[in-house]
């Protein structure tokens, strides 16, 4: 049996570029382009992204992609490069043609792309990857150094209309008629219980004030924030705020308390796969003494989905720090309907964080929204 020869490789100028969207094409839907590819991998603000290749020693087959794109963390009073781990592609109808041929995969390649990739982004000064793979990438990101971080992670949803709560019914309730009824009673049962928890309870000094940019002034934001409070969050400089939320599909707040600014929301708008409109609420940071106000915002930011005819709002919700401002108390209290859902949460750091290490592994030490995850 003859063995693929292989060679794993850093990208090494734009003549790779073209290879490596038709390959992530296949798998991620907001690539379709190098402008796509080159948005996410190399205009953001803080730097280019550490890009791995496997490809036939010929050099004239793509074969697997790996990267670590920049972000900076503060974590426990300091500021350092860190990054993400994303995108471990290969091109299985491609292997799987070489196997029927008659040749042999070497084992252990994608341990070494994502190795390759972790050497290649210690060599750029980066301190932390922290990543979330799928069941199938898993092994050998752990293989590969990374560890994992135990987590519990759910899917609150505030449904708007009846047209929703009749599709979620649907694997339940196979009579269009009675699946028609009791969606419609169900829909009118939580918008009431809804009213009902905020009829003239609003406070009027909050506002969520429309913005089309971040800039200096919601720096600090972030600011006040790493100073108050000791755990491990991006840096949400206006710089990567604007880049990761360029898009109109983002429509961006401030939150405004009595003509003061503390704090913002992002919410991502649009139609998902199943034709549903839905926001989601993507971001959310908050000064140390308006957390409290964090029930109000919520009902705004309901308000706002009504505004923009969508069909739900969510909320993917990880139990973390935010948990000491009980914000899953306050969903739950709202009648957010609730389902649990699973990602692998791994992290790869550098040996300076060794003495705190079971910190930075402990999730109650960690603040994620899904600014991590959007557009991945």
């Amino acid at each position: 049996m003859v063995r693929m020869k292989t060679v794993i490789r850093a990208r090494s100028d734009e003549g790779d570029d073209s290879k490596i969207v038709s390959l992530l094409s296949g798998f991620y839907e907001n690539i379709n382009s190098r402008d796509d590819w080159k948005h996410l991998y190399l205009d953001n603000p803080e730097g280019k992204a550490i890009v791995s290749l496997i490809e036939e020693s010929s050099g004239e087959k793509l074969i697997g992609h790996y990267s670590v794109i920049r972000m900076y963390f503060v974590a426990f009073g300091k500021r350092f490069l860190g990054g993400k781990g994303e995108g471990e592609i290969f091109d299985l109808s491609y292997l799987r043609s070489l196997i029927k041929r008659g040749q042999k995969i070497e084992s252990g390649l994608s341990t070494r792309l994502v190795s390759h990739t972790l050497e290649g982004a210690k060599k750029e000064g980066i301190q932390m990857v922290c990543t979330n793979p799928s069941e199938l990438a898993l092994r050998s990101h752990l293989d590969s150094g990374y560890e994992t971080v135990d987590h519990e992670l759910r899917i609150f949803v505030s449904i708007l209309n009846r047209r929703y709560l009749a599709h979620l019914l649907s694997e339940r309730l196979k009579s269009r008629i009675v699946r028609g009824v009791s969606s419609c009673l169900l829909a009118m049962v939580l918008k009431s219980l809804f009213f009902m928890k905020t009829f003239l309870k609003g406070d009027e000094k909050i506002e969520l004030k429309p913005i089309i940019r971040f800039n200096e002034e919601t720096d600090k934001l972030m600011e006040a924030f790493a100073g108050s409070f000791d755990c491990i969050a991006i840096e949400r400089n206006h710089k990567h705020l604007n880049w990761r939320f360029s898009g109109e599909e983002y429509r961006k707040f401030t939150v405004e308390y009595d003509s003061k600014t503390v704090g913002y929301v992002v919410l991502h708008v649009f139609t998902n796969p199943n034709g549903f409109k839905e926001a989601c609420l993507v971001d959310y940071l908050f000064m140390k003494d308006y957390w409290v106000i964090f029930k109000d915002v919520i009902i705004k930011i309901v308000e706002e989905a009504r505004k923009n005819e969508c069909d739900f709002l969510r909320l993917n919700y990880m139990y973390d720090f935010k948990e000491n401002f009980s914000i899953s108390k306050i969903l739950k209290n709202l009648f957010f309907l609730q389902r649990y859902d699973k990602r692998n949460i791994l992290l790869s750091f550098s040996p300076q964080f060794e003495q705190e290490k079971l910190k930075i592994l402990n999730i109650r030490n960690w603040y994620f929204t899904d600014l991590y995850f959007e557009a991945y």
